[in-house]
């Protein structure tokens, strides 16, 4: 077998243009790399000093928050003096219904099942309810503890709102004797009912003192009436209230269910502990208010 002939392949000198080519090749690839680390290392701090700067303006947000709702409570006069019920107080701008002819409201006319029940809602809810040992701790006035049902062992307090609604309705009542005979402060013989009358006594000075209290200063306006050929004036004018409806939900969740007078209130000798400086009203002494409270009833 012949053998194939072979030669040296001669070898061709080094191309030193291609080899500055690959040399320029990985510079460029080797700057891209730093350039392209350079921007991802940017992107990573801008992505963190966004996170926290979100971080801070959510801080100085709650702190602002926080700040304008002590702000709120703290300047507010009526709020300076602690109730727990400070916390749901939301102020609205509204107009009020004159009560008077086409715009009479719901409370008003003669009186029927419907309108006594409307009425009772309003003041029902906050006349007897719970608050708690913290809630205690910072109130003005003492009190004593419920004695029965989900809030036993809580504090017994009612809402002033409360009991002026409740002196209201009773003289409201009082207007209609032979719908209302236990509200008349007349006996049958034309004698006079001390009891009846020293309550309705105390309800007109109550509330005199809570509207001189809150001082509405409101403006009342006044318009000329045709019919009248004078001027009139117009009570439906603009201002500031307090949303009841607030006040209402709030007191509604620690509404003590209604038990006899005698039951309310934690008595010397029970279990629970008693608050004997007490300012709530109880005399234990054997009279007609065996167990009351500074809240006065109906029956009275």
């Amino acid at each position: 077998m012949a053998f194939a002939k072979y030669n040296l392949i001669k070898e061709f000198p080094r191309d030193e243009a291609s080899d500055t080519s690959l040399e320029d090749d990985s510079r460029s690839e080797a700057s891209f790399m730093a350039r392209r680390e350079r921007t991802a290392k940017r992107t990573r701090y801008f992505k963190l000093a966004k996170n926290i700067l979100f971080a801070v303006s959510l801080c100085l947000n709650c702190v602002m928050w926080w700040s304008t709702f002590r702000h709120n409570h703290t300047n507010d006069p009526f709020l300076q003096v602690y109730s727990p019920a400070r916390d749901v107080i939301e102020y609205k701008t509204t107009v009020p219904n004159e009560g008077i002819l086409s715009q009479s409201t719901e409370y008003q006319g003669w009186p029927n099942a419907e309108r006594d029940r409307i009425w009772a809602t309003l003041w029902k809810t906050g006349a007897f309810i719970a608050i708690t040992d913290e809630e205690m701790k910072q109130a003005p006035n003492s009190t004593e503890r419920v004695a029965k049902g989900k809030f036993k062992g809580q504090w017994a307090v009612g809402l002033a709102v409360s009991h002026q609604l409740h002196c209201l309705d009773n003289l409201r009542k009082s207007l209609f004797p032979d719908r209302y005979p236990e509200a008349s402060m007349w006996a049958r013989d034309g004698s006079l009912k001390v009891v009846k009358w020293t309550h309705y006594d105390h309800c007109l000075d109550v509330l005199r003192q809570a509207i001189t209290c809150h001082g509405d200063i409101s403006l009342i306006v006044h318009r000329w009436n045709e019919d009248s050929q004078f001027f009139r004036a117009r009570f439906d004018t603009v201002r500031t209230c307090r949303n009841f409806d607030n006040i209402q939900d709030w007191a509604s969740k620690r509404f003590v269910d209604e038990y006899p007078r005698e039951e309310r209130f934690v008595m010397p000798g029970d279990n629970l502990p008693v608050d004997t400086e007490s300012t709530v009203f109880i005399d234990r002494s054997g009279g007609n208010r065996t167990v009351g409270s500074y809240f006065c009833t109906a029956d009275e």
